[in-house]
Protein backbone atom coordinates (compact mmCIF):
# COMPACT_ATOMS: atom_id res chain seq x y z
CA UNK A 1 0.00 0.00 0.00
CA UNK A 2 2.73 2.27 0.65
CA UNK A 3 4.28 1.85 -2.72
CA UNK A 4 0.98 2.20 -4.43
CA UNK A 5 0.78 5.56 -2.34
CA UNK A 6 4.36 6.53 -3.23
CA UNK A 7 4.05 5.55 -6.92
CA UNK A 8 0.31 7.83 -7.10
CA UNK A 9 1.88 10.71 -5.87
CA UNK A 10 4.83 10.00 -8.27
CA UNK A 11 2.10 9.83 -11.40
CA UNK A 12 0.40 12.75 -9.95
CA UNK A 13 3.90 14.54 -10.50
CA UNK A 14 4.35 13.61 -14.08
CA UNK A 15 6.65 10.86 -13.61
CA UNK A 16 6.29 8.78 -16.87
CA UNK A 17 7.81 5.60 -14.77
CA UNK A 18 4.80 5.94 -12.43
CA UNK A 19 2.54 5.45 -14.85
CA UNK A 20 3.98 2.86 -16.39
CA UNK A 21 4.18 1.21 -12.54
CA UNK A 22 0.46 1.50 -12.25
CA UNK A 23 0.31 -0.04 -16.23
CA UNK A 24 2.57 -3.01 -15.19
CA UNK A 25 1.37 -3.95 -12.12
CA UNK A 26 -2.84 -3.86 -12.99
CA UNK A 27 -3.05 -4.28 -16.59
CA UNK A 28 -3.67 -8.08 -16.57
CA UNK A 29 -6.36 -8.22 -14.04
CA UNK A 30 -7.91 -4.66 -15.69
CA UNK A 31 -7.69 -6.24 -19.12
CA UNK A 32 -9.35 -9.94 -17.45
CA UNK A 33 -12.36 -7.48 -16.47
CA UNK A 34 -12.56 -5.59 -19.44
CA UNK A 35 -13.09 -8.29 -21.42
CA UNK A 36 -15.92 -9.47 -18.90
CA UNK A 37 -17.69 -6.82 -19.88
CA UNK A 38 -16.93 -6.09 -23.49
CA UNK A 39 -18.15 -8.03 -25.93
CA UNK A 40 -15.10 -7.70 -28.13
CA UNK A 41 -11.25 -8.15 -26.85
CA UNK A 42 -10.61 -5.29 -29.00
CA UNK A 43 -12.60 -2.97 -27.27
CA UNK A 44 -11.30 -4.07 -24.17
CA UNK A 45 -8.01 -2.74 -25.39
CA UNK A 46 -9.11 0.46 -26.59
CA UNK A 47 -10.72 1.40 -23.61
CA UNK A 48 -7.65 0.18 -21.39
CA UNK A 49 -5.56 2.51 -23.88
CA UNK A 50 -8.05 4.84 -23.06
CA UNK A 51 -8.22 4.85 -19.56
CA UNK A 52 -4.61 5.11 -19.57
CA UNK A 53 -4.28 7.96 -21.92
CA UNK A 54 -6.76 9.88 -19.50
CA UNK A 55 -4.90 8.84 -16.20
CA UNK A 56 -1.87 10.79 -17.76
CA UNK A 57 -3.70 13.34 -19.02
CA UNK A 58 -5.31 14.32 -16.09
CA UNK A 59 -2.47 13.62 -13.71
CA UNK A 60 -2.57 16.98 -12.01
CA UNK A 61 -6.70 16.71 -11.26
CA UNK A 62 -6.16 13.07 -9.81
CA UNK A 63 -7.50 12.71 -6.11
CA UNK A 64 -4.00 13.20 -3.71
CA UNK A 65 -4.93 10.20 -1.99
CA UNK A 66 -6.27 7.03 -3.74
CA UNK A 67 -6.04 3.45 -3.68
CA UNK A 68 -4.39 2.78 -7.16
CA UNK A 69 -6.11 -0.65 -8.23
CA UNK A 70 -10.03 0.61 -7.44
CA UNK A 71 -9.23 4.12 -9.06
CA UNK A 72 -8.22 2.40 -12.11
CA UNK A 73 -10.84 -0.33 -11.87
CA UNK A 74 -13.84 2.57 -11.16
CA UNK A 75 -11.64 4.07 -14.17
CA UNK A 76 -12.38 1.64 -16.07
CA UNK A 77 -15.61 0.57 -15.21
CA UNK A 78 -17.31 4.18 -16.22
CA UNK A 79 -15.48 4.10 -19.21
CA UNK A 80 -16.90 0.39 -20.32
CA UNK A 81 -20.24 1.77 -19.45
CA UNK A 82 -19.36 4.79 -21.80
CA UNK A 83 -18.83 2.54 -24.39
CA UNK A 84 -21.78 0.61 -24.16
CA UNK A 85 -23.96 3.64 -23.93
CA UNK A 86 -22.86 4.93 -27.26
CA UNK A 87 -23.35 1.55 -28.56
CA UNK A 88 -26.64 1.42 -27.54
CA UNK A 89 -27.40 4.77 -29.40
CA UNK A 90 -25.70 3.66 -32.72
CA UNK A 91 -28.01 2.66 -35.20
CA UNK A 92 -27.04 -0.89 -37.04
CA UNK A 93 -27.38 0.30 -40.74
CA UNK A 94 -28.58 -3.32 -41.78
CA UNK A 95 -31.09 -3.61 -40.03
CA UNK A 96 -32.44 -0.11 -40.79
CA UNK A 97 -32.35 -0.81 -44.30
CA UNK A 98 -33.60 -4.14 -44.52
CA UNK A 99 -36.66 -4.98 -46.90
CA UNK A 100 -34.83 -2.90 -49.51
CA UNK A 101 -32.72 -3.61 -52.40
CA UNK A 102 -29.84 -0.68 -52.46
CA UNK A 103 -28.25 -2.13 -55.04
CA UNK A 104 -31.75 -1.21 -56.86
CA UNK A 105 -31.21 2.20 -58.56
CA UNK A 106 -34.77 2.72 -59.36
CA UNK A 107 -36.16 5.96 -57.79
CA UNK A 108 -40.03 5.78 -56.48
CA UNK A 109 -42.27 6.11 -59.31
CA UNK A 110 -44.72 8.64 -57.85
CA UNK A 111 -44.85 10.53 -53.57
CA UNK A 112 -47.13 7.81 -52.58
CA UNK A 113 -44.19 5.11 -53.04
CA UNK A 114 -41.80 7.27 -51.54
CA UNK A 115 -43.98 8.22 -48.44
CA UNK A 116 -44.06 4.58 -48.46
CA UNK A 117 -40.36 3.94 -48.37
CA UNK A 118 -39.47 6.97 -45.97
CA UNK A 119 -42.12 5.72 -43.36
CA UNK A 120 -40.89 2.00 -43.45
CA UNK A 121 -37.33 3.60 -42.69
CA UNK A 122 -38.61 5.64 -39.85
CA UNK A 123 -40.23 3.06 -37.96
CA UNK A 124 -37.51 0.29 -38.90
CA UNK A 125 -35.12 3.21 -37.30
CA UNK A 126 -37.97 3.70 -34.06
CA UNK A 127 -38.26 -0.07 -33.41
CA UNK A 128 -34.12 -0.26 -33.80
CA UNK A 129 -33.70 2.66 -31.31
CA UNK A 130 -36.39 2.13 -28.61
Amino acid sequence: MGNDLHTWQQLRAGNPAALEAVFRSHYPDLRRYARRLLPAAHQADDVLQDVFLRLWQKRAILPEHAHVKAFVFQTLRNAVIDVLRKQQRTLPTDSLYAGFDLADDTAPTDDAELMARRTHLLTTAWRVLN
